[in-house]
């Protein structure tokens, strides 16, 4: 039993040391004509990683999304107004939550006829 918890506990420091030899993390910043944030992450070795933000110029948060080593783990947009227009996580190769929608505006009117311009 004491050799197995030795082996446990080698493979655990094994397996921490493995993750941090990626490389230290670096933030990349840009920025708007106006001089606020326009979009913010995080690489390790090039490759995006961690928490990602795009923003709006009026400072607003336009897309999150979550990178692991350049493969999006989740994501979400809003529009102008911050209303979510999609909201996922991905977990074993599939997608679940909000993928995506768009405002939809009748071409009838309340009398169901055409709209006229």
């Amino acid at each position: 039993m004491k050799s197995f918890f030795k082996i446990a506990c080698i493979l655990i420091f094994c397996i921490a040391c493995n993750s941090e030899s990626h490389g230290s993390k670096e933030e990349v910043k840009g920025f708007h004509e106006n001089g606020k944030l326009s979009y913010q992450y995080y690489t390790v070795e090039g490759k995006r990683d961690g928490l990602y933000k795009e923003y709006y110029p009026t400072g607003d948060v336009q897309i999150e999304r979550l990178y692991n080593l350049d493969t999006i783990v989740s994501e979400k947009i809003n529009d102008i107004n911050g209303k979510i227009l999609v909201n996922y996580v991905i977990r074993d190769g599939r997608y679940y939550g909000l993928l995506g929608s768009s405002s939809c505006m009748s071409v009838l009117n309340e009398n169901k006829l055409p709209v006229q311009n």
